[in-house]
């Protein structure tokens, strides 16, 4: 029989998505972070809710910056409110971890910082800091 749906990682993210394979093929499926596969209709824009092994489409990050231009003081902040707890952001490619909802964010050095957030149960949603 053929099916459809998902591979997933531990997140929640979907990893890839399958149609048309049966199910022995399926069960010889491997990727890395795979950490299970749901059967069902899914795209990559959906994730799978860990507690609930349910495939549910990723909504909206409502999280915003403040400001989104800052002295490079090393002083003044732009904060990021609203986020999930626990979720990473992402500053020029380096992780951070987030575990009470707000990200402040402080500078040193003039120039554009690339913010992304980029959680399994969230659209992607990207900033840039301006630091003068």
């Amino acid at each position: 029989m053929y099916q459809t749906g998902c591979l997933y990682n531990a997140d929640g993210r979907i990893l890839a998505v399958y149609e048309g394979i049966n199910e022995d093929a399926l069960a010889e499926q491997q990727l890395d972070d795979a950490v299970g596969h749901l059967l069902g209709t899914c795209c990559l824009d959906d994730y799978v809710d860990i507690n609930t092994l349910e495939i549910k489409p990723r909504t909206e990050l409502l999280a915003d910056f403040d400001t989104l231009s800052i002295a490079a003081d090393g002083v003044t902040e732009a904060v990021l409110s609203g986020l999930p707890i626990p979720c990473t952001v992402y500053v020029d490619f380096t992780p951070y971890l987030v575990n009470d909802g707000d990200f402040e964010f402080s500078v040193t050095n003039v120039g554009p910082y690339k913010i992304v957030v980029d959680e399994a149960a969230y659209l992607r949603k990207e900033w840039v800091i301006n630091g003068h």
